[in-house]
Protein backbone atom coordinates (compact mmCIF):
# COMPACT_ATOMS: atom_id res chain seq x y z
CA UNK A 1 0.00 0.00 0.00
CA UNK A 2 1.22 3.85 -0.97
CA UNK A 3 1.62 6.50 1.45
CA UNK A 4 -0.99 8.49 -0.07
CA UNK A 5 -3.74 5.09 0.31
CA UNK A 6 -2.55 4.88 3.25
CA UNK A 7 -3.02 8.77 4.57
CA UNK A 8 -6.55 8.27 3.19
CA UNK A 9 -7.49 5.68 5.20
CA UNK A 10 -6.22 7.30 8.28
CA UNK A 11 -8.12 10.38 7.47
CA UNK A 12 -5.31 12.52 6.62
CA UNK A 13 -6.00 15.33 4.50
CA UNK A 14 -3.70 17.46 2.29
CA UNK A 15 -2.22 20.65 3.60
CA UNK A 16 -1.87 22.20 0.05
CA UNK A 17 -3.89 21.05 -3.04
CA UNK A 18 -3.96 22.18 -6.42
CA UNK A 19 -7.29 21.49 -7.90
CA UNK A 20 -8.46 21.50 -11.06
CA UNK A 21 -5.48 24.03 -12.96
CA UNK A 22 -5.30 25.64 -16.22
CA UNK A 23 -3.15 28.06 -18.08
CA UNK A 24 -3.29 29.13 -21.23
CA UNK A 25 -0.72 31.21 -23.30
CA UNK A 26 -2.14 32.62 -26.49
CA UNK A 27 -3.21 29.54 -28.16
CA UNK A 28 -0.44 27.18 -26.11
CA UNK A 29 -2.59 25.27 -23.55
CA UNK A 30 0.50 25.20 -21.07
CA UNK A 31 -1.44 23.27 -18.41
CA UNK A 32 -4.67 21.32 -18.34
CA UNK A 33 -6.89 20.75 -15.37
CA UNK A 34 -4.15 19.58 -13.12
CA UNK A 35 -4.75 18.55 -9.64
CA UNK A 36 -2.03 17.56 -7.11
CA UNK A 37 -1.94 16.59 -2.85
CA UNK A 38 0.89 18.38 -0.83
CA UNK A 39 1.21 16.95 2.61
CA UNK A 40 3.21 17.79 5.52
CA UNK A 41 6.55 15.63 6.40
CA UNK A 42 6.69 14.73 2.48
CA UNK A 43 9.00 15.64 -0.05
CA UNK A 44 6.94 15.81 -3.37
CA UNK A 45 8.75 15.22 -6.66
CA UNK A 46 7.64 17.31 -9.97
CA UNK A 47 9.51 15.84 -13.17
CA UNK A 48 8.52 15.69 -16.41
CA UNK A 49 10.57 17.62 -19.75
CA UNK A 50 11.09 20.77 -20.63
CA UNK A 51 8.05 22.52 -22.02
CA UNK A 52 5.89 19.94 -20.26
CA UNK A 53 4.51 22.35 -17.88
CA UNK A 54 6.31 22.27 -14.30
CA UNK A 55 7.45 25.59 -14.40
CA UNK A 56 4.17 26.95 -15.28
CA UNK A 57 2.74 24.69 -12.17
CA UNK A 58 4.64 26.14 -10.25
CA UNK A 59 4.40 29.96 -11.55
CA UNK A 60 0.82 29.54 -10.30
CA UNK A 61 1.28 27.73 -7.35
CA UNK A 62 3.78 31.15 -6.18
CA UNK A 63 1.52 33.25 -7.65
CA UNK A 64 3.65 34.59 -10.45
CA UNK A 65 0.87 33.70 -12.93
CA UNK A 66 -2.52 33.24 -12.39
CA UNK A 67 -4.49 30.27 -13.76
CA UNK A 68 -7.45 30.29 -16.16
CA UNK A 69 -9.19 28.12 -14.08
CA UNK A 70 -8.80 25.76 -10.52
CA UNK A 71 -8.47 26.81 -6.94
CA UNK A 72 -5.89 26.10 -4.25
CA UNK A 73 -7.07 24.49 -1.20
CA UNK A 74 -5.07 25.35 2.04
CA UNK A 75 -5.45 23.45 5.19
CA UNK A 76 -8.90 22.95 4.36
CA UNK A 77 -9.88 26.02 3.39
CA UNK A 78 -10.31 27.94 -0.24
CA UNK A 79 -7.18 30.40 -0.68
CA UNK A 80 -7.16 33.00 -3.92
CA UNK A 81 -3.52 33.86 -4.83
CA UNK A 82 -2.54 35.93 -7.46
CA UNK A 83 0.29 37.58 -6.72
CA UNK A 84 4.00 36.50 -5.53
CA UNK A 85 3.27 38.52 -1.69
CA UNK A 86 0.03 36.42 -1.43
CA UNK A 87 1.86 33.08 -1.95
CA UNK A 88 4.36 34.50 1.21
CA UNK A 89 1.72 35.27 3.05
CA UNK A 90 0.25 31.82 3.03
CA UNK A 91 3.53 30.52 3.63
CA UNK A 92 4.46 29.75 0.32
CA UNK A 93 7.90 29.60 -0.54
CA UNK A 94 10.26 29.06 -3.60
CA UNK A 95 14.61 28.80 -3.66
CA UNK A 96 14.91 29.24 -7.14
CA UNK A 97 18.13 27.55 -9.39
CA UNK A 98 19.10 31.29 -9.89
CA UNK A 99 19.93 32.42 -6.85
CA UNK A 100 18.18 36.30 -5.89
CA UNK A 101 20.66 37.27 -3.21
CA UNK A 102 22.73 40.81 -2.79
CA UNK A 103 26.03 39.71 -2.90
CA UNK A 104 27.55 42.97 -1.10
CA UNK A 105 24.90 42.91 1.68
CA UNK A 106 25.49 40.50 4.48
CA UNK A 107 23.44 37.41 5.63
CA UNK A 108 21.19 39.18 7.95
CA UNK A 109 20.49 41.71 5.30
CA UNK A 110 19.86 39.16 2.31
CA UNK A 111 17.14 37.43 4.92
CA UNK A 112 14.86 40.40 5.49
CA UNK A 113 15.59 41.99 2.38
CA UNK A 114 12.24 43.28 1.31
CA UNK A 115 10.63 42.26 4.20
CA UNK A 116 12.54 44.52 6.80
CA UNK A 117 11.23 44.98 10.55
CA UNK A 118 10.21 48.65 10.85
CA UNK A 119 9.39 50.14 14.40
CA UNK A 120 8.65 53.98 14.74
CA UNK A 121 9.88 54.62 11.69
CA UNK A 122 13.06 52.85 12.60
CA UNK A 123 14.79 49.64 10.88
CA UNK A 124 15.12 46.91 13.98
CA UNK A 125 18.73 46.02 13.29
CA UNK A 126 19.63 43.98 16.09
CA UNK A 127 15.83 41.94 15.97
CA UNK A 128 16.54 41.07 12.30
CA UNK A 129 20.26 39.92 13.52
CA UNK A 130 19.30 37.91 16.30
CA UNK A 131 16.35 35.92 14.16
CA UNK A 132 18.83 35.56 11.20
CA UNK A 133 21.01 33.84 13.99
CA UNK A 134 18.16 31.84 14.81
CA UNK A 135 17.15 30.18 11.98
CA UNK A 136 20.51 29.19 11.34
CA UNK A 137 21.35 27.88 14.74
CA UNK A 138 17.83 25.88 13.98
CA UNK A 139 19.12 25.05 10.87
CA UNK A 140 22.75 24.23 11.86
CA UNK A 141 23.88 26.59 9.18
CA UNK A 142 27.29 27.33 10.63
CA UNK A 143 27.68 31.23 9.14
CA UNK A 144 28.09 34.69 10.42
CA UNK A 145 24.83 36.55 10.22
CA UNK A 146 27.40 39.71 9.54
CA UNK A 147 29.32 37.67 6.79
CA UNK A 148 29.21 38.83 2.89
CA UNK A 149 26.77 36.90 0.90
CA UNK A 150 29.64 37.32 -2.30
CA UNK A 151 31.99 35.54 -0.24
CA UNK A 152 30.16 32.92 0.39
CA UNK A 153 30.21 29.63 -2.09
CA UNK A 154 27.15 28.58 -4.26
CA UNK A 155 26.18 26.00 -1.88
CA UNK A 156 26.60 28.15 0.98
CA UNK A 157 24.25 31.01 -0.92
CA UNK A 158 21.21 28.62 -1.39
CA UNK A 159 21.87 27.94 2.40
CA UNK A 160 20.50 31.24 2.85
CA UNK A 161 18.29 31.31 0.54
CA UNK A 162 16.51 28.29 2.25
CA UNK A 163 16.83 30.12 5.89
CA UNK A 164 15.16 33.85 4.58
CA UNK A 165 12.43 31.32 3.36
CA UNK A 166 12.41 29.66 7.29
CA UNK A 167 12.51 33.01 8.56
CA UNK A 168 9.52 34.09 7.84
CA UNK A 169 7.49 30.56 8.52
CA UNK A 170 7.25 29.14 5.47
CA UNK A 171 5.30 26.30 5.70
CA UNK A 172 5.77 25.31 1.84
CA UNK A 173 8.96 25.14 0.81
CA UNK A 174 9.69 24.77 -3.46
CA UNK A 175 13.17 24.06 -4.49
CA UNK A 176 13.52 23.99 -8.24
CA UNK A 177 16.76 22.03 -9.77
CA UNK A 178 18.59 22.76 -6.48
CA UNK A 179 21.74 20.79 -7.14
CA UNK A 180 22.36 21.92 -10.69
CA UNK A 181 25.49 23.47 -9.69
CA UNK A 182 26.47 21.94 -6.24
CA UNK A 183 29.50 19.81 -6.00
CA UNK A 184 28.74 16.00 -4.43
CA UNK A 185 29.64 17.57 -0.63
CA UNK A 186 27.44 19.53 -1.36
CA UNK A 187 24.37 17.75 -2.69
CA UNK A 188 24.72 15.82 0.48
CA UNK A 189 24.84 18.99 2.71
CA UNK A 190 21.39 19.84 1.34
CA UNK A 191 19.81 17.00 1.11
CA UNK A 192 20.43 16.39 4.74
CA UNK A 193 19.26 20.12 5.38
CA UNK A 194 15.58 19.09 2.93
CA UNK A 195 15.50 16.08 5.38
CA UNK A 196 15.66 18.05 8.68
CA UNK A 197 12.82 20.37 7.07
CA UNK A 198 10.93 17.63 6.07
CA UNK A 199 10.91 16.06 9.58
CA UNK A 200 10.45 19.57 11.21
CA UNK A 201 6.91 19.05 9.22
CA UNK A 202 7.08 21.71 6.33
CA UNK A 203 5.81 20.69 2.76
CA UNK A 204 9.02 19.99 0.33
CA UNK A 205 7.94 20.15 -3.19
CA UNK A 206 11.43 18.81 -5.47
CA UNK A 207 11.93 20.00 -9.18
CA UNK A 208 14.20 17.93 -10.54
CA UNK A 209 16.04 16.31 -14.09
CA UNK A 210 17.83 13.71 -11.88
CA UNK A 211 16.43 10.73 -11.81
CA UNK A 212 18.50 9.86 -8.60
CA UNK A 213 17.58 12.10 -5.86
CA UNK A 214 13.86 12.39 -6.71
CA UNK A 215 14.51 8.13 -5.86
CA UNK A 216 16.82 9.43 -2.92
CA UNK A 217 14.49 12.01 -1.42
CA UNK A 218 11.17 12.21 -2.67
CA UNK A 219 7.94 10.25 -0.97
CA UNK A 220 6.02 11.15 -3.58
CA UNK A 221 6.29 12.31 -7.43
CA UNK A 222 4.18 13.88 -9.90
CA UNK A 223 4.87 13.40 -13.69
CA UNK A 224 3.36 16.39 -15.64
CA UNK A 225 3.39 15.58 -19.20
CA UNK A 226 1.98 17.92 -22.31
CA UNK A 227 0.68 19.94 -19.45
CA UNK A 228 -1.02 17.59 -17.73
CA UNK A 229 -0.84 15.09 -14.85
CA UNK A 230 0.84 11.98 -16.52
CA UNK A 231 1.38 10.28 -12.94
CA UNK A 232 1.11 10.90 -9.17
CA UNK A 233 2.32 7.77 -6.86
CA UNK A 234 4.41 6.94 -3.78
CA UNK A 235 8.07 6.51 -5.16
CA UNK A 236 7.87 3.64 -3.25
CA UNK A 237 5.52 2.28 -6.10
CA UNK A 238 7.31 3.18 -9.22
CA UNK A 239 10.55 2.18 -11.17
CA UNK A 240 12.80 4.59 -12.75
CA UNK A 241 11.32 2.86 -16.07
CA UNK A 242 8.00 3.66 -15.18
CA UNK A 243 9.14 7.20 -14.27
CA UNK A 244 10.60 7.78 -17.64
CA UNK A 245 8.16 6.00 -19.69
CA UNK A 246 5.39 8.48 -18.09
CA UNK A 247 8.13 11.16 -19.01
CA UNK A 248 8.98 10.60 -22.51
CA UNK A 249 6.33 8.30 -23.67
CA UNK A 250 8.87 5.35 -24.56
CA UNK A 251 10.63 2.67 -22.33
CA UNK A 252 13.72 3.38 -20.51
CA UNK A 253 15.34 0.37 -22.37
CA UNK A 254 14.68 2.81 -25.62
CA UNK A 255 16.13 6.02 -23.90
CA UNK A 256 19.97 4.79 -24.61
CA UNK A 257 20.79 3.81 -28.77
CA UNK A 258 22.00 0.60 -29.58
CA UNK A 259 25.56 -0.03 -29.52
CA UNK A 260 26.93 -1.29 -33.05
CA UNK A 261 27.87 -5.02 -32.60
CA UNK A 262 31.68 -6.57 -32.62
CA UNK A 263 33.60 -4.38 -35.10
CA UNK A 264 37.14 -4.65 -36.91
CA UNK A 265 39.51 -2.92 -34.62
CA UNK A 266 38.78 0.93 -34.45
CA UNK A 267 40.86 3.58 -36.04
CA UNK A 268 43.24 5.88 -33.39
CA UNK A 269 41.97 8.75 -33.86
CA UNK A 270 43.79 10.69 -30.96
CA UNK A 271 46.26 9.48 -28.72
CA UNK A 272 47.74 10.88 -25.42
CA UNK A 273 50.80 9.45 -23.99
CA UNK A 274 52.57 10.22 -20.65
CA UNK A 275 50.47 13.37 -20.64
CA UNK A 276 50.11 15.35 -17.44
CA UNK A 277 49.31 19.37 -17.14
CA UNK A 278 47.15 20.87 -14.21
CA UNK A 279 46.55 18.90 -11.70
CA UNK A 280 47.06 15.81 -13.98
CA UNK A 281 49.96 12.87 -14.44
CA UNK A 282 50.24 10.44 -16.57
CA UNK A 283 47.42 10.17 -18.53
CA UNK A 284 47.50 7.81 -21.25
CA UNK A 285 44.71 8.15 -23.84
CA UNK A 286 43.25 6.70 -27.44
CA UNK A 287 40.80 7.73 -28.88
CA UNK A 288 39.37 5.94 -31.91
CA UNK A 289 37.23 6.58 -34.77
CA UNK A 290 33.42 4.97 -34.44
CA UNK A 291 33.97 5.10 -30.80
CA UNK A 292 32.12 6.82 -27.87
CA UNK A 293 34.37 6.70 -24.60
CA UNK A 294 33.26 7.39 -21.53
CA UNK A 295 35.44 9.07 -18.65
CA UNK A 296 33.34 8.60 -15.68
CA UNK A 297 35.55 10.65 -12.14
CA UNK A 298 34.05 12.01 -9.37
CA UNK A 299 34.19 16.16 -8.31
CA UNK A 300 37.94 16.54 -7.81
CA UNK A 301 38.80 13.77 -10.22
CA UNK A 302 40.80 15.61 -13.02
CA UNK A 303 37.72 15.07 -14.98
CA UNK A 304 37.24 18.69 -16.12
CA UNK A 305 41.51 19.17 -16.12
CA UNK A 306 41.28 16.70 -18.85
CA UNK A 307 38.79 17.44 -21.05
CA UNK A 308 40.10 21.21 -21.01
CA UNK A 309 43.90 19.78 -21.67
CA UNK A 310 42.69 18.09 -25.11
CA UNK A 311 40.62 21.80 -25.30
CA UNK A 312 44.33 23.23 -25.36
CA UNK A 313 42.61 25.38 -22.65
CA UNK A 314 45.47 24.90 -21.09
CA UNK A 315 47.19 21.80 -22.79
CA UNK A 316 49.29 19.15 -21.75
CA UNK A 317 52.94 20.33 -19.92
CA UNK A 318 54.20 17.08 -20.77
CA UNK A 319 53.86 13.81 -23.27
CA UNK A 320 53.14 13.11 -26.40
CA UNK A 321 49.78 13.88 -28.33
CA UNK A 322 49.20 12.30 -31.95
CA UNK A 323 46.28 12.92 -34.21
CA UNK A 324 46.27 10.03 -37.24
CA UNK A 325 49.22 9.07 -36.21
CA UNK A 326 51.01 12.78 -36.87
CA UNK A 327 52.30 14.81 -33.63
CA UNK A 328 50.16 17.23 -32.41
CA UNK A 329 51.06 20.20 -30.92
CA UNK A 330 47.71 20.78 -28.66
CA UNK A 331 48.47 23.90 -26.80
CA UNK A 332 45.85 26.27 -27.05
CA UNK A 333 41.82 26.21 -28.54
CA UNK A 334 42.93 27.48 -32.22
CA UNK A 335 45.74 24.78 -32.33
CA UNK A 336 42.54 22.12 -31.51
CA UNK A 337 39.89 23.86 -33.86
CA UNK A 338 42.15 24.00 -36.86
CA UNK A 339 43.39 20.00 -36.21
CA UNK A 340 39.66 19.05 -36.03
CA UNK A 341 38.72 19.17 -32.53
CA UNK A 342 35.45 20.05 -31.41
CA UNK A 343 34.52 20.95 -27.59
CA UNK A 344 31.46 20.86 -25.90
CA UNK A 345 32.34 22.06 -22.08
CA UNK A 346 30.49 22.13 -18.96
CA UNK A 347 28.99 25.25 -18.79
CA UNK A 348 27.57 26.16 -21.58
CA UNK A 349 26.08 29.24 -21.11
CA UNK A 350 29.22 31.29 -20.30
CA UNK A 351 31.81 28.94 -22.56
CA UNK A 352 29.92 27.49 -25.51
CA UNK A 353 27.56 29.90 -26.52
CA UNK A 354 26.90 34.22 -26.90
CA UNK A 355 23.74 34.30 -25.38
CA UNK A 356 23.03 37.83 -26.35
CA UNK A 357 23.54 36.40 -30.37
CA UNK A 358 20.50 34.71 -32.27
CA UNK A 359 20.93 30.57 -32.38
CA UNK A 360 21.78 30.86 -36.12
CA UNK A 361 24.90 33.12 -35.29
CA UNK A 362 26.13 31.16 -32.36
CA UNK A 363 26.39 27.57 -34.82
CA UNK A 364 28.18 29.87 -37.35
CA UNK A 365 30.75 30.58 -34.17
CA UNK A 366 33.62 28.17 -34.87
CA UNK A 367 32.98 28.70 -38.98
CA UNK A 368 33.85 32.05 -38.16
CA UNK A 369 36.91 31.88 -36.54
CA UNK A 370 38.34 29.23 -38.52
CA UNK A 371 37.52 31.13 -41.78
CA UNK A 372 38.72 34.17 -40.87
CA UNK A 373 35.11 35.71 -41.58
CA UNK A 374 33.91 37.79 -38.49
CA UNK A 375 31.50 40.53 -40.18
CA UNK A 376 29.04 40.53 -42.24
CA UNK A 377 26.09 38.11 -43.11
CA UNK A 378 27.60 34.84 -44.75
CA UNK A 379 25.13 33.91 -47.54
CA UNK A 380 26.20 30.21 -47.72
CA UNK A 381 26.25 30.09 -43.73
CA UNK A 382 22.13 30.02 -43.80
CA UNK A 383 21.84 27.02 -46.24
CA UNK A 384 24.93 25.18 -44.25
CA UNK A 385 22.77 26.13 -40.94
CA UNK A 386 19.63 24.64 -42.07
CA UNK A 387 21.44 21.35 -43.16
CA UNK A 388 22.91 20.91 -39.85
CA UNK A 389 19.58 21.59 -37.94
CA UNK A 390 17.96 18.75 -40.04
CA UNK A 391 20.75 16.09 -39.12
CA UNK A 392 20.43 17.24 -35.56
CA UNK A 393 16.74 17.30 -35.60
CA UNK A 394 16.02 20.31 -34.19
CA UNK A 395 13.63 22.94 -35.83
CA UNK A 396 13.36 26.15 -33.90
CA UNK A 397 10.32 27.91 -34.58
CA UNK A 398 12.79 31.46 -35.09
CA UNK A 399 17.00 30.88 -36.21
CA UNK A 400 17.46 34.71 -35.12
CA UNK A 401 15.90 34.24 -31.81
CA UNK A 402 18.52 34.89 -28.95
CA UNK A 403 19.72 31.53 -28.07
CA UNK A 404 19.27 32.43 -24.53
CA UNK A 405 15.54 31.51 -25.30
CA UNK A 406 16.14 27.97 -25.96
CA UNK A 407 15.48 25.15 -23.49
CA UNK A 408 18.64 23.95 -22.01
CA UNK A 409 18.36 20.94 -24.34
CA UNK A 410 18.21 22.81 -27.47
CA UNK A 411 21.41 25.05 -26.63
CA UNK A 412 23.51 22.32 -25.95
CA UNK A 413 22.30 20.95 -29.61
CA UNK A 414 23.41 24.27 -30.52
CA UNK A 415 26.64 24.10 -29.19
CA UNK A 416 27.22 20.84 -30.69
CA UNK A 417 26.13 21.77 -33.94
CA UNK A 418 28.66 24.39 -34.26
CA UNK A 419 30.92 21.36 -35.00
CA UNK A 420 29.29 19.74 -36.82
CA UNK A 421 29.27 22.84 -39.27
CA UNK A 422 32.97 22.33 -39.54
CA UNK A 423 33.24 18.95 -39.89
CA UNK A 424 35.38 18.23 -36.83
CA UNK A 425 36.41 14.35 -36.39
CA UNK A 426 36.76 14.30 -32.95
CA UNK A 427 34.18 15.73 -29.99
CA UNK A 428 35.10 16.00 -26.58
CA UNK A 429 31.95 16.73 -24.56
CA UNK A 430 31.94 17.67 -20.52
CA UNK A 431 28.69 17.06 -18.91
CA UNK A 432 26.88 16.96 -21.99
CA UNK A 433 23.16 16.59 -20.48
CA UNK A 434 23.55 18.83 -17.45
CA UNK A 435 20.44 20.96 -17.06
CA UNK A 436 18.60 18.99 -19.62
CA UNK A 437 15.36 17.38 -19.22
CA UNK A 438 15.12 13.27 -20.22
CA UNK A 439 13.59 13.80 -23.39
CA UNK A 440 16.23 16.48 -24.68
CA UNK A 441 18.92 13.55 -23.08
CA UNK A 442 17.57 10.64 -24.84
CA UNK A 443 18.03 12.75 -28.34
CA UNK A 444 21.23 13.89 -26.96
CA UNK A 445 22.35 10.09 -26.69
CA UNK A 446 20.68 9.06 -29.98
CA UNK A 447 23.05 12.32 -31.61
CA UNK A 448 26.11 10.95 -30.05
CA UNK A 449 25.53 7.29 -31.42
CA UNK A 450 25.00 8.30 -34.71
CA UNK A 451 28.02 10.78 -34.97
CA UNK A 452 30.22 7.95 -33.84
CA UNK A 453 28.83 5.34 -36.41
CA UNK A 454 29.69 7.85 -38.67
CA UNK A 455 32.99 7.54 -37.54
CA UNK A 456 33.78 9.95 -35.24
CA UNK A 457 35.84 9.79 -32.30
CA UNK A 458 33.67 11.00 -29.29
CA UNK A 459 34.55 11.36 -25.50
CA UNK A 460 32.00 12.08 -22.65
CA UNK A 461 33.64 13.27 -19.44
CA UNK A 462 30.64 12.84 -16.82
CA UNK A 463 29.73 12.32 -13.33
CA UNK A 464 26.85 10.49 -13.81
CA UNK A 465 27.48 7.16 -13.66
CA UNK A 466 24.47 5.54 -15.65
CA UNK A 467 24.84 8.16 -18.71
CA UNK A 468 28.57 7.52 -19.09
CA UNK A 469 27.78 3.32 -18.87
CA UNK A 470 24.52 3.61 -21.01
CA UNK A 471 25.94 5.33 -24.00
CA UNK A 472 29.97 4.27 -23.71
CA UNK A 473 32.20 1.71 -25.75
CA UNK A 474 34.54 1.55 -23.54
CA UNK A 475 34.35 3.14 -19.65
CA UNK A 476 37.09 4.78 -18.36
CA UNK A 477 37.68 5.60 -14.54
CA UNK A 478 39.38 8.96 -13.46
CA UNK A 479 40.47 9.19 -9.83
CA UNK A 480 43.30 11.74 -8.70
CA UNK A 481 43.93 13.35 -11.76
CA UNK A 482 44.86 9.99 -13.48
CA UNK A 483 42.98 7.00 -15.67
CA UNK A 484 43.09 4.30 -13.27
CA UNK A 485 40.82 1.74 -14.87
CA UNK A 486 39.17 0.66 -18.22
CA UNK A 487 35.72 -1.28 -17.89
CA UNK A 488 33.17 -2.60 -20.68
CA UNK A 489 30.26 -0.84 -20.08
CA UNK A 490 27.80 -3.73 -19.25
CA UNK A 491 29.96 -3.55 -15.69
CA UNK A 492 27.67 -2.89 -12.13
CA UNK A 493 27.93 0.29 -11.44
CA UNK A 494 29.03 -0.42 -7.72
CA UNK A 495 32.12 -1.91 -8.98
CA UNK A 496 33.10 1.26 -10.82
CA UNK A 497 31.98 3.98 -8.17
CA UNK A 498 33.83 1.80 -5.66
CA UNK A 499 37.42 2.53 -8.23
CA UNK A 500 36.48 5.92 -8.44
CA UNK A 501 36.14 6.48 -4.82
CA UNK A 502 32.50 7.24 -4.37
CA UNK A 503 29.73 6.35 -2.74
CA UNK A 504 26.15 6.79 -3.08
CA UNK A 505 24.16 9.18 -1.25
CA UNK A 506 23.37 8.86 2.27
Amino acid sequence: MGIVESRTLLGVKPTLSLRNISKTYGAVQALTSVSVDFFRGCVHGIVGENGAGKSTLMKVLTGAVSPDNGEYILDGQRILINHPREAQAHGISIVHQELNLFPHRTIAENIFAGRELVKGGRLQIDAMWRRTAEVLKQLEIDLDPDAPVGRLSIASQQMIEIARSVAFDASVLIFDEPTATLAEDDCRILFSLIRKLRASGLVIIYISHRMAEIFDLCDEVTVIKDGRKALSVPTADVDPEQLVSAMIGRRLDEYYPARRGPQSPARSVLKIVGGSGQNLSDINLELRGGEVTGVFGLKGSGRSELAYALWGSPGFREGVVTLDGCPLALTSAGHAMRAGIGFVPEDRKSEGLALELPLCENLLLAKRVLSGWLGGPDPAGAVATQAVFDRVAFAPADPKAPVSSLSGGNQQKVVLSKWLLVDAQVLILAEPTRGVDVGAKAAIYGLLRKLADEGRAILVLSSELPEVLGISDRVLVMRDGTLIAEFPPDTAESEILLKAGGKPYA
